[in-house]
């Protein structure tokens, strides 16, 4: 059975479609043009299977994409990754809070590290939070691990570590 090649709204011409194409700066957004291009020519029009082979993508893919130009016109080809996530847990005020709070010492002593910030979250918005939350919001506001390296059982005490130093050669 043949398969009848996708109708694409005539939002662009194809060649303003191709000038698109190949002065778009995004490699997400170049494809999606690229896709629509190769539908959209009246002297060779291609099949969403032939575009597929062409492109590197399932004909699914290509289908979906042209449904949405036909839809949304040239909007619809941007890169719609950065879109498809939640809202920040904190907003800018709680934000700046949690970095203020981050700026002293826990409550229970010792040192800020993902879970003790992640307990912070949830007590600021009311639920619970995985540590892992805490860990990004620490590496956000360019906190690191803050361990100290555990000292060898074996290891020289300071005046041993002195000793050495006054005795060993000195070497340039």
């Amino acid at each position: 059975m043949a398969q009848k090649s996708l109708v694409i709204t005539n939002h662009l011409s194809a060649r303003e479609i191709h000038k698109r194409y190949t002065q778009c700066k995004s490699s997400i957004e170049k494809t999606h043009w690229q896709i629509i291009w190769l539908l959209a020519r009246k002297d060779h029009s291609l099949i969403s299977d032939e575009v597929a082979k062409i492109i590197g993508c399932t004909p699914d893919w290509v289908r979906k994409l042209a449904r949405r130009y036909n839809a949304e016109g040239p909007l619809g080809l941007r890169d719609k990754r950065s879109e498809n996530g939640n809202d920040p847990l904190l907003k800018k005020n709680k934000f700046k809070k949690l970095e203020k709070a981050l700026a002293k010492a826990p409550v229970d002593g010792g040192l800020w590290n993902c879970k003790k910030v992640s307990k912070w979250i949830g007590a600021e918005i009311g639920c619970k939070v995985s540590v892992v939350t805490g860990w990004n919001y620490l590496r956000s506001l360019g906190y690191s691990v803050q361990v100290p390296r555990p000292r060898h059982k074996n290891a020289a005490t300071a005046e041993e570590q002195a000793t050495f130093k006054k005795n060993s050669a000195k070497t340039r």
